[in-house]
């Protein structure tokens, strides 16, 4: 049938032709039938002549129709013809349109190329209900339900994939102006609060599983051990989320200023260094006397300028600090007896703390064990009132932000032991830590924000930051809440620093990474900056925090007790 429909003059061709005449002979499915529409136009446009033109133009078409909508979804056949990205594109034929839309009580729409962005977690825009079956999106006024063991699709659950620096920016705006609706980013701008049937089938299950996550509702998509309980979770569940988790990630590319210094003024250095420490082989007598000299060079030409050349000179700073460690008799990152407040202040701080010294006004970190006021303001919250007020658990960092002249904290540092200690049990503990306070920090960003006018929409791109560090290896988190309330954490990046001579050149990557990770809470200092640049009404937020979980000791003693 579509060979014979295709033989006619191309200027006649249009998607709802086609539909309309697989109607009539009763051909395949809706997505069968787009998929063939979509397969013979892509066929067709390898070939040359006006044919090939008109093929081409109908797949772009339909192409930019699907991707103009909020989360990639058009939600009707007239929808997607007759949405306009661009005032230059072509005016649709509308009444082609409204005769489908007359002759159609139930739409499908097979989507090309689906993408998840801003946060329409698996919803439909355009006013209608309906779920993602596959990559056909259904609409009835009833709800279709979703098998239990249907996978979300086809694909497996992607891996960790590290990306490069270029990848990760985003496109920096000014604080302090304001801005129409259709200004904000896309994870900004409103998107429907449905979620799919999976979702909800996933905060069921979390609820019947004792785990003390779960009680905050987070979902850790970077666990690796088998026998933790978010592994119950099943791989499609898990995809459904990581999508979820990406659909909320800024995805523009576009350069920005922080780039451009990178580019510019960062990498060069840094390839400058690198040079020197370039070996034929492992196996040869490294000499680290040229690169020390290359190194102890002043970075900058001309006056020094605070706000320009810091970050050359943190960069210098993190090479002169692994040159002397390996060309010193002893190596402090080889040492079993060094303490962790050593190894903090020696290696983990330089890195991943120095860094923003250059911005401390805005965006400030404290160190040492440091009291997180958001915690402390949870457990009075929600436990009874005692004569002494509660306080809050300490960090080995915190990383805050002030907005409307009140402190948020962002992101939580956590150190344990030094680089050789090795306790898992700790380690997990730890880790459990850092996401709850995560958690407990996008719920009251959330209240600041809500109370001060911002839309529920417009607060959607709130997040917050997590640092373990566990012997050599850096773990970054970023965690995200979705419109149900469910909170989900994934690894950013994750690196490791060198211990011996010859693995110097990784520092690359460690600067890489962690001049990502302060870009990226730069951009999200604009971005709030932007969202409440000053108060224009105060509303009530009837949103409690969850309650505090028990202690680990406290726990241990109860279920003795039980015991005796």
């Amino acid at each position: 049938m579509s060979k014979k429909y295709f033989e006619r003059s191309c200027s006649e061709w249009n998607i709802v032709g086609f539909l309309s005449e697989c109607e009539e002979r009763q051909f395949n499915e809706f997505d069968e039938n787009i998929s063939y529409y979509i397969a013979s136009l892509e066929t067709i446009s390898k070939e040359e002549g006006l044919r090939s033109e008109k093929a081409q133009a109908l797949l772009d078409r339909y192409k930019k129709a699907n991707t103009g909508f909020f989360g990639g979804w058009a939600d009707s056949v007239p929808a997607l013809l007759e949405h306009k990205q661009f005032p230059e594109d072509p005016k649709p034929d509308y009444k082609i349109a409204r005769n489908w839309e007359s002759g159609h009580t139930r739409k499908q729409v097979y989507l090309y190329n689906p993408t998840f962005i801003g946060q329409g977690i698996g919803s439909i825009s355009g006013g209608t209900s309906g779920t993602i079956n596959g990559l056909i999106v259904e609409s009835s006024k009833r709800e279709a339900p979703v098998p239990e063991n249907q996978d979300y699709n086809n694909n497996k659950v992607p891996k960790y994939k590290k990306a490069k620096i270029e990848d990760w920016f985003r496109p920096c705006t000014p604080p302090h102006q304001t801005y129409s609706r259709n200004a904000y980013p896309h994870w900004v701008q409103e998107t429907p609060q449905n979620v799919t049937e999976a979702v909800y089938k996933i905060i069921e299950k979390i609820k019947s599983i004792n785990y003390q996550l779960f009680d905050y509702k987070i979902i850790n998509l970077s666990e690796r051990n088998i026998t933790n309980p978010v592994n119950k979770l099943s791989s499609s569940e898990k995809h459904t989320l990581k999508d979820i988790w990406n659909s909320l990630e800024p995805s523009d590319q576009s350069k920005t200023i922080r780039l451009e210094k990178w580019k510019k003024i960062i990498n060069p250095l840094v390839q400058k260094y690198q040079s020197y420490l370039e070996s034929k082989s492992v196996f040869d007598v490294i000499s680290l006397s040229d690169t020390i000299e290359v190194v102890l060079e002043k970075p900058y030409t001309g006056e020094f300028i605070h706000k320009e050349h810091y970050d050359l000179i943190w960069v210098q700073d993190i090479y002169k600090r692994f040159l002397f460690l390996f060309d010193a008799p002893t190596n402090l990152l080889l040492d079993p007896d060094q303490c962790e407040l050593s190894y903090r202040e020696n290696f983990v701080n330089p890195i991943i703390v120095k860094v923003f010294d250059d911005i401390m006004d805005l965006i400030k970190v404290k160190t040492g064990e440091v009291e997180n006021l958001s915690n402390k303001m949870q457990r009075n919250e929600t436990m009874q009132y005692k004569q002494r007020v509660s306080i809050g658990c300490s960090q080995d960092g915190i990383y805050s932000i002030n907005v409307n002249a009140v402190v948020l904290e962002v992101g939580f540092l956590e150190v344990i032991g030094n680089a050789l200690y090795t306790d898992i049990k700790k380690l997990n503990n730890d880790t459990e830590k850092v996401l709850k306070c995560m958690q407990i920090s996008i719920h009251y960003q959330r209240q600041h924000y809500l109370s001060r006018g911002v839309t529920e929409q417009q607060v959607s791109f709130v997040e917050s930051y997590g640092i373990v560090v566990y012997q050599r290896t850096f773990t970054i988190y970023v965690m995200h809440r979705t419109s149900e309330g469910l909170y989900v954490v994934d690894t950013l990046t994750e690196f490791n620093i060198p211990n011996t001579k010859d693995q110097l050149y990784i520092l690359k990557e460690v600067i890489e990474n962690v001049y990502l990770f302060k870009s990226r809470i730069m951009d999200y200092y604009l971005m709030v900056q932007k969202i409440v640049p000053y108060t224009k009404v105060r509303i009530g937020i009837n949103e409690s925090p969850v309650e505090v979980s028990p202690s680990k000791a406290s726990t241990t003693s109860d279920a003795s007790k039980t015991s005796d």
